[in-house]
């Protein structure tokens, strides 16, 4: 599979957005994937660091409009001849009208936005932070179709930070080390602030380590103050922070990504916000007693630091840290999303014919007390009926049957009756398949495999209070009619194209026969 990332980085827009790309390309890298990074050529671009990492980057003009950025991007796609199959765009300069544009060079488009701000036209939308209502932010911005994935279960943390996270000591209450950092570009010179503040408090026996880049124009007045202090040590920019955080029993910074860094290891904060979007993710980091918020940077002093620095170190230390909150962030949100989008691609699943052999593992799907709740028939089958049943099905003329494979691994089985020329669906998960999205590759894998045979209509049933299914089958294209009893959903293929299925949203679990 082929990925683009469209991401910019600057000494304007700081470096955020193309590392989390950079960490959720490396995990796409390892499941086999090609990757290829599309950058504007901007002052503090990291395509030094993007090649570096072992992947390709292709630099594209400066553009004032959306438009003109996606005519820029298909160029340089069309120039060094690669055909996404994803394009995945972290720019908050770059909405609808250039994923639209974009969708003629990509089969499938991801877009990571932190703003919920402007209308997408995505397949999947992550949004990795935790504000309140978060559930609910791109109502009405995303397609019908598009998957959310919503809050910091899906960070994009380096792998890092998912080794050292079970061996993080959450909330600490003596401090004895702290980590200053406020991003790559700390335009508003709160490092320097921040450490004015705690050598204003005279306290030798706490360490620090300050990070600080080296286009930052304090970065001398950083150094002159460190030497004021052997306890003060002075980095510059690391390809990671994830071990200088695990040693720190408080952190300083900005409320931005480098939240979930700090709950993932479990590093109480103070923090203080640098643009609009942050402040609802100190907000809501705040209430749950997982930061102490000290405002917007413009109206921040030395003394506003150093009382709460002095209150945080003093004898309750960190008590407040709610470790329970922070537990969410477990590391492991890269492999989340790209699990998302290899599932969404049918990446490493199959559809095989079902077999005589599988006649039992058809009887435990059947016999699961969840799919016999939302079958027509409710009833118990006894094992003899199920045989007499799966015999005849699979001896039809008019009917296909096929097990979904994870590898060798049976998942699921998709079922289709024609009759004259629709195909009407049934359709089961494995219990420990649910919950992942899988509905759509077995509808879409299995109506692929039907369009070849010529059939191009179809029909599915499904019982008045199974939502999962009904919601599925939305998702997947079917638009929804009503008959006495049941639900009924249809949907028509265009003459002699492959089927690119387009479905689940967040919260499908649990999805059941829908017949």
């Amino acid at each position: 599979m082929k990925v683009a990332f469209r991401a910019d980085a600057s000494v304007v827009i700081g470096t955020g957005h193309v590392v989390r790309c950079l960490t959720l390309a490396a995990v796409l890298r390892a499941r086999g994937c090609e990757v290829l990074f599309l950058c504007r050529a901007l002052e503090g671009h990291l395509a030094g660091r993007i090649e570096s990492d072992g992947f390709a980057v292709e630099m594209i003009p400066a553009a004032a409009r959306e438009i003109d950025d996606a005519r820029d991007t298909l160029a340089a796609l069309a120039r060094v001849r690669f055909s996404p199959d994803w394009m995945v765009v972290d720019h908050y300069g770059l909405g609808a009208d250039w994923e639209r544009a974009v969708r003629a060079a990509a089969s499938c488009l991801m877009a990571i936005d932190d703003l919920a701000d402007r209308v997408h036209d995505c397949d999947v939308l992550l949004d990795q932070n935790l504000v309140a209502g978060y559930e609910h932010r791109y109502d009405g911005l995303t397609p019908g179709h598009a998957r959310r994935l919503l809050g910091p279960e899906f960070a994009l943390l380096q792998p890092r930070y998912r080794e050292l996270h079970e061996a993080a000591r959450p909330g600490a209450k003596a401090v004895r080390r702290i980590l200053i950092y406020f991003g790559g570009a700390d335009r508003a010179g709160l490092t320097e602030l921040s450490l004015k503040a705690f050598l204003a408090l005279d306290r030798a026996d706490i360490a620090v380590d300050v990070v600080v880049g080296s286009s930052d124009p304090r970065r001398e007045a950083v150094e002159d103050l460190a030497r004021e202090r052997e306890s003060v040590s002075v980095h510059g920019m690391i390809p990671s922070l994830a071990d200088l955080m695990a040693r720190a029993d408080l952190a300083v910074g900005a409320s931005g990504a480098t939240s979930w860094e700090r709950l993932c290891l479990g590093v109480p904060a103070i923090v203080v916000t640098l643009a609009d979007n942050q402040r609802p993710i100190a907000a809501e980091l705040d209430r749950l007693g997982c930061v102490r918020w000290l405002g917007d940077a413009d109206r921040l002093d030395a003394g506003a630091m150093a009382a709460a620095l002095a209150e945080t170190v003093g004898p309750y230390g960190v008590r407040w840290f709610n470790s329970k909150a922070a537990s969410r962030v477990d590391g492991f949100g890269a492999d989340r999303v790209a699990d998302a989008l290899l599932l969404w691609t049918g990446q490493g699943f199959s559809l095989r014919k079902a077999a005589a052999d599988d006649v039992d593992l058809y009887f435990a799907w059947a016999s699961d007390p969840g799919v016999r709740r939302q079958s027509f028939n409710q009833a118990e089958i006894s094992r003899e009926q199920h045989i007499g049943w799966f015999e005849a099905k699979l001896s039809s003329g008019d009917c296909r049957m096929y097990v979904l494979c994870e590898g060798a691994k049976p998942l699921g089985q998709i079922r289709f009756d024609i009759a004259e020329g629709i195909g009407h669906i049934g359709y089961s998960l494995d219990h420990a398949a649910r919950g992942r999205g899988l509905a759509k590759v077995l509808v879409g894998l299995g109506l692929d495999r039907m369009a070849g045979e010529g059939v191009r209509s179809f029909c599915a049933k499904v019982r008045h209070g199974n939502e999962p299914s009904a919601a599925a089958f939305l998702r997947c294209g079917f638009s929804e009619g009503s008959a006495d009893g049941y639900r009924i959903f249809h949907r028509a293929l265009p003459a002699a194209r492959r089927i690119e299925p387009r479905v689940a949203a967040e919260g499908v679990h649990g999805l059941r026969s829908a017949g």
